[in-house]
Formats: structure tokens, sequence, C-alpha cells
């Protein structure tokens, strides 16, 4: 998933991705409306959680903060909390598959992530209400 030609330094990503991607359901959850996600661990580098989640900085148009805020969830654990300010280098975060996509080809969020691994898949049954809102 790393870009050759750009001077760019690859985004350190986990070995498993590609295979997670590839086999769909068994590293994913389907939630009620047919969306996959996938479970990560993401490290930061020089943006704190609470921008990151919502895009902030990352792109130069409000079409493009919509897409990525359709893309990932993360926990207000890491953005609302009274711990957030704190939070600034890892967080866990829920990704759609067109997330990889995009994190390859926008040179601005490579440069904010240092790394990306997969985490382990849950049933949906698993997740707090509410991890998913209705405007996902």
């Amino acid at each position: 998933m790393a870009d050759q030609e750009s001077n760019q330094e690859p985004v350190g990503l986990d070995p498993y991705i590609d295979w997670a991607l590839q086999s769909r359901r068994s590293y994913s959850v389907t939630l009620e409306r047919g969306d996959d996600w996938h479970f990560v661990l993401i490290r930061l580098n020089g943006i704190s959680v609470h921008d990151f989640a919502r895009g902030i900085g990352l792109f130069d148009d409000d079409e493009s903060v919509r897409r990525w805020q359709h893309l990932i969830r993360v926990s207000p654990l890491y953005t609302a909390s009274s711990a957030a300010p704190y939070v600034t280098t890892f967080c866990t975060a829920m990704v759609r598959e067109d997330f990889f996509s995009l994190v390859e080809e926008n040179t601005k969020l490579r440069s904010v992530i240092g790394g990306i691994a997969l985490g382990a898949p849950l049933a949906p049954e698993a997740l707090p209400s509410g991890t998913i809102d209705a405007t996902s």
C-alpha cells in the first residue's frame, strides 16, 4: 500500500490488512445497514486524536471532510472525555474499507499516521449501543 514513487515515508501498515480486506467477513463486523467495519489501532504523528477523528487540517474541502467522517469512528473516550486532551499518540477506531484507500492516496493524511494495526473482529452484539449512529 505504500507509494513507491514518493519521498513520503510509507505508513507502517499491519501486514494482515490486505489479507483481512480480501477475506471480507472474517475480519470485519457487518452492522444492521450492511456496512463492513474494521477495527484498527492507529499511531498518530503531530495531530490530536480529536482533530484526526474530525478530519481537521487533513483535507482541502468540506466534501472530503464529510467523506472522512463517513469512513471512521473514534470513541468519545479519545475525543470528548476528560482524558481526551492527554491522548495524543494512539487511538482505536472502526473504519470502513475505503479508509485504507484514502490513506494510500492522501499525502497529508499519511504524514500524520505513524502506523495502523488491525484489531480483532467483534460480533455486532459486542459493541456498545450507539457505537454507530444513524448518520453513518
